[in-house]
């Protein structure tokens, strides 16, 4: 059980670090327009 809980937050935060990959590369984007 906790080992499932410590993957499924170590997902959480690879997901989260994808978002604010893809924050900055909208932004980056506006940004050149």
């Amino acid at each position: 059980m906790q080992l499932k809980e410590r993957y499924s937050l170590i997902d959480f935060i690879d997901k989260a670090k994808d978002k604010r990959c893809d924050i900055k590369k909208a932004a980056s984007e506006f940004a050149a327009d």
